[in-house]
């Protein structure tokens, strides 16, 4: 068994705010259209639904995630993968429900770096240039939105113990994870579950560095060129700055399996 496990946003899915041509619409909230799949992405996606056992893998919370509405499964007409893993990898969703035990093994990770947690969120309360609430998202992971997110984050760095807790910025998101749990740390228990002869592994941010570093077949856009250990025994594919990530993985997915 082929496992795909892939990031969704600006790698299989795109805002409506990008010009990505023929396009499908995968998110819609309050009658808005907010995602797209390329069409091409989205037609090959079906086409591979029996071949390769799709994963999302994302840092959306449950409710955005639930918002998605991928294209139908050829065979089965199911709209959502069977599989899928939220909150950076916090919660596994099996047929849309939640594995009750990977959460609680997730719970008990997040308590271990709780009292960062909670620093962290009292330095993000009182900075002035935060322009959104300081949220705990499914209980899981701190975040908020800011200004001066590189300065905010060197203040964080400084104040809080790094070995309880990873913090990242993405525009002007910051979050506050623990340091355990990671995309990285949830493809590796997924592994061991579902025991796939190949994992192919895409995504485009430092977020997914370590997903990437777990599979055999790996697709990034060239930003992250020299961020990713090397591994011979993992084949990696760099996309250009002109071609979509979705494609490139879909269609090499496609001609091969």
């Amino acid at each position: 068994m082929v496992l795909f496990v892939s990031d969704l946003d600006n790698t299989l899915i795109y805002s409506y705010k990008k010009e990505i041509g023929s396009r499908v619409l995968v998110e819609e909230k309050d009658g808005k259209n907010l995602s797209y799949m390329t069409e091409e992405a989205s037609q090959m996606l079906s086409t591979l639904s029996d071949q390769v056992r799709f994963v999302p893998v994302t840092t959306r919370s449950m409710e955005q995630y639930g918002r998605i509405r991928f294209p139908e499964h050829i065979r089965t007409g199911k709209r959502m993968p069977e599989y899928a893993l939220v909150s950076n990898g916090g919660i596994l969703l099996h047929n849309g429900e939640i594995d009750r035990q990977w959460l609680a093994e997730s719970m008990a990770v997040k308590k271990e770096a709780e009292e960062e947690m909670k620093r962290g969120m009292d330095i993000l309360e009182h900075t002035r240039d935060r322009n959104l609430d300081v949220r705990l998202v499914d209980g899981l992971f701190v975040f908020t939105k800011v200004k001066n997110p590189e300065q905010v984050l060197g203040q964080m760095d400084t104040a809080l113990d790094t070995k309880q807790v990873s913090l990242f910025s993405n525009g002007e998101k910051v979050y506050i994870f623990p340091k355990k749990m990671s995309k990285a740390w949830a493809v590796r228990k997924l592994k061991e579950r579902l025991c796939p002869d190949l994992t192919a592994a895409a995504g485009d941010s430092l977020f997914d560095i370590g997903m990437l570093e777990e599979a055999d077949l790996s697709f990034y856009p060239k930003e992250l060129h020299g961020m990713i250990r090397k591994n011979k025994g993992r084949k990696d594919c760099e996309t250009s700055r002109d071609s979509f990530l979705s494609n490139v993985v879909l269609q090499y997915l496609k001609d091969c399996f």
